[in-house]
């Protein structure tokens, strides 16, 4: 009996360490946590309406405002509808994701200040300037002359603002909504720099869809399963 247990015993230790050197040249595959895929060297976020993918993620992705001077890696993906390819560079006190937009170029700088994070760059040749703190999301992007969200009185996670237009007459009441906002916050800087400018843009764009409707405009959400763009809603040609 001893014997047999002791066979028992070494043939349960040679397949643990047969499948030790087999695994330890594998590639370990994508986790999830949450909406976020991580892998060696990749991450994937997903929201409504972005999907992206940082390849070749730097080691101080998410802490790149401390004298990081490095290629970085790059963005590809889609969001609101329009795919998207940038190169993202460490510029030591800020981070500049710049490429491919639709068919013209944007480039976007990203620093931080006091917590807040700061966007400064162009979309297609329109400019853009956005703060981005734990309650406000104000600033301009090439459709969007002047954006004020501010924490939603009533949903949780959310910045909010209230139009009040005038069509044929009559005035309406739109809601525009960006939600979970702490999703975002999740996201390193790079990829901030990448989605939030436009879908900046893709919000304006919802206004104008129910501009003379009495029903609010769909809400951007942040840290959920991808859903696309109404077809059309963004383009940059």
């Amino acid at each position: 009996m001893d014997t047999y247990c002791r066979v028992g015993r070494l043939v349960s230790m040679l397949s643990s360490l047969l499948l030790f050197f087999i695994c330890s040249g594998c590639t370990p595959a994508c986790v999830m946590k949450d909406t976020v895929c991580e892998s060696p060297g990749r991450k994937s976020f997903e929201g409504r309406y972005y999907a992206i993918t940082m390849y070749d993620v730097h080691l101080n992705a998410n802490h790149p405002f401390h004298g990081v001077d490095a290629d970085a890696g790059r963005i590809a993906g889609v969001v609101c509808g329009v795919d998207v390819d940038f190169m993202i560079q460490h510029k030591g006190d800020h981070v500049m994701v710049m490429g491919q937009l639709g068919n013209r170029t944007a480039q976007i700088a990203v620093s931080e200040t006091t917590g807040d994070r700061v966007f400064i760059g162009a979309l297609g040749g329109g400019s853009v300037a956005l703060s981005l703190s734990s309650g406000s999301l104000v600033g301009n992007t090439p459709r969007w002359r002047r954006i004020e969200l501010m924490l939603d009185a009533v949903e949780k996670d959310t910045l909010s603002e209230t139009y009040w237009p005038s069509f044929g007459g009559r005035e309406f009441k739109i809601k525009v909504r960006m939600q979970q906002i702490s999703a975002l916050w999740q996201m390193p800087p790079a990829a901030q720099a990448a989605v939030l400018p436009i879908l900046v843009e893709c919000l304006n764009r919802a206004v104008a869809e129910v501009y003379d409707h009495a029903r609010d405009a769909d809400p951007i959400v942040f840290g959920v399963p991808f859903a696309s763009a109404p077809l059309g809603r963004l383009k940059y040609r």
